[in-house]
This record gives C-alpha cells, structure tokens and sequence, in this order.
C-alpha cells in the first residue's frame, strides 16, 4: 500500500511539474510576443500598443473615441497652435469602459508625461451595471504593477488565478494575438472611420438608463487618482462626452465628478447641431466618417483654451 501511495504521489509530483514547466514557458512566450505585436487594428494590438506607446496627446475612450476623434487631424491642428510637431494616437477601443482605459492611462503615467489626455467618457460607464473589468490586460498583470493593481481591485478572487499564464491568455488570446500579423495595418493612427449613414426608419434603443445608474465608488475613485496624478505631473487631463442622436436623458454625473477633480469637461452628448442632421450619424450612438471630421473640427475648437494653457507651462 505504501508503495503504490508512493507510486502516486511521485506521479502526481511529476505530471504537477511538468505543467507547471508549460505553464512558465508558455507565459515568458506570450508576454514577450504580447508586447511586440505590430500596431494592427486588432484588440490585443491596440491593447499592448497603449500599454507601451509614448505620445505626446493620448485619446481613451470607448467606442466613440475610435470612431469620433479623426486622430491625425486634431493632431495637425494642435501642432499649428502649438507651433511644433505633435504625435498622437487614438486607443478607443469598442465595448471598452472607463476602468479599463484608466487602468492604461495610469500606466502611461507610470512611464511617461504626455502633454494631453482626453477622456472620451459617459456617466453610465461609472455604474454599477457596467463590469469594473479589465481583463483585456490580463497578459501584462506580472510586469505591470498598475494592472496587477486594477485587477486585484476588480478580482479579488482570482488573485491566484493570475499567476498562471494559461488563464491569462484563456479566452483565445494567443490566437488573437496570431490574428495580428496578417491584420491591416492601422493607417489612421487607431481612428477607425465609419462611411455608412444611419437608417432613420429603424428603431434604436439605448441600453443605459437614468433609473438604473448608481455609481461605483470603485471606479469613481480611479478616475480622482488619474485626475490627481495628471495634476501633479503638469498633465492637461479632459474629459469629453462626444455626440449622440438625440440621446435620452442620463444623470450629468461625469460634469459633477470631472468639477470636483478640476477637469475640464466638454459636452457634445446633445448638442442640438448633431440631434438636426442624422446624416452624420452611422447609427445613434456612433458619428460616421463626415460627422466625425466635422466633431474633431468642433472639439478642436473647445479644446484650444486648454492648449494655450500646455504652451504655457
């Protein structure tokens, strides 16, 4: 009996060893590869990319920052008044919230000073009906200490979990990450334009709503630490909520919040010009390709008294 007790334990001890060798092998694999995909218009692309990128301006958002903000435009008209070469990308990323691009925007913080960061943001990202997920920088939870932080927060539960590497790149990440290589290259410096116009016969249906907000204190707090460490380092922080076809009414928490942090906040949700022309919109949550060169036109224009501020500094 004790012999065969033996027998299984040793086996046991070698097959545990033995994952545990693939699992190290396979996390030093993907966590260099992650950070060395090429600049793809693909999630886990754009993801390493904001995670490594050092730009002087550095838009965040959802999917209204990717398909709102015509990146290099607003970059040439910053440089004009700046009078000097600006780079800038756009890290909007679809069906992504606020915690997530919080998390990345402190990130940068960590290794970088950019001159401006624009938020692209809703009051209904901060309830508590929206997941504080950031599971999408999963691959950089053992060498970035911000996101070992902002997942801990958010899982404490899977603390464990997040030392092997076989879970942070479940959900398909390796075969995303392939998917990258033969992906097109992203020309537009992560905007990514929409040309169709929206169909003003269908019906469309928000998914926020007023009577369901409650805010998580969470990520409430995550966006007064960004605000903070923005202000300490010299850093031009806006927050923004762009257009929106006749939008029903939301809580105007993030002007209250953005207030009591000293950010500035520029409003374009319902902007009367926008809720006239359908024809700008791809659908009622998204400007297309015309609406979102005429928005960086208008946001430019907003933005300029807060340029004036960086050139003076």
């Amino acid at each position: 009996m004790n012999t065969e007790i033996r027998r299984l334990f040793k086996t046991g001890t070698i097959v545990v060893a033995t994952l545990l060798a693939i699992d190290i092998g396979l996390g030093c694999l993907f966590d260099s590869g992650f950070m060395q995909l090429p600049i793809r218009e693909k999630l886990p692309s754009a993801i390493s990319h904001s995670y490594r990128d050092t730009p002087d301006v550095a838009l965040f958002g959802s999917s209204r920052c990717h398909h709102h903000f015509v990146t290099r435009q607003l970059a040439d008209s910053i440089a004009m008044c700046w009078g000097e070469p600006v780079s800038a990308y756009n890290y909007g990323l679809d069906a992504i919230v606020v915690n997530e691009h919080l998390c990345a925007i402190e990130s940068m913080l960590h290794r970088h000073t950019p001159k401006l960061i624009v938020l692209e943001v809703g009051s209904h990202e901060f309830g508590k009906d929206y997941t504080r997920c950031v599971e999408n920088a999963s691959p950089l939870y053992r060498h970035d200490t911000v996101v070992r932080r902002y997942i801990n927060n958010a899982y404490a539960a899977n603390r464990f979990l997040m030392l092997s590497s076989m879970y942070r790149y479940r959900n398909a990440m390796p075969l995303r990450m392939a998917e990258t290589f033969v992906a097109s290259p992203d020309s537009n410096l992560g905007y990514c334009p929409l040309y169709q116009q929206m169909d003003t016969s269908a019906v469309y249906t928000f998914g926020d709503r007023a009577e369901d907000f409650l805010p998580d204190s969470a990520v409430v707090e995550n966006f007064r630490r960004v605000a903070r460490i923005c202000n300490e380092r010299g850093v031009t922080f806006i927050a923004v909520q762009t257009p929106r076809y006749r939008a029903p009414y939301f809580p105007d928490f993030i002007n209250r919040l953005s207030s009591s942090c000293g950010v500035p906040f520029i409003d374009f949700r319902t902007t009367e010009f926008f809720n006239s022309h359908s024809e700008l919109f791809y659908d009622p949550a998204h400007l297309n390709h015309q609406g979102a060169t005429l928005f960086t036109a208008m946001f430019f224009e907003k933005l300029k008294p807060y340029l004036n501020d960086v050139t003076a500094r």
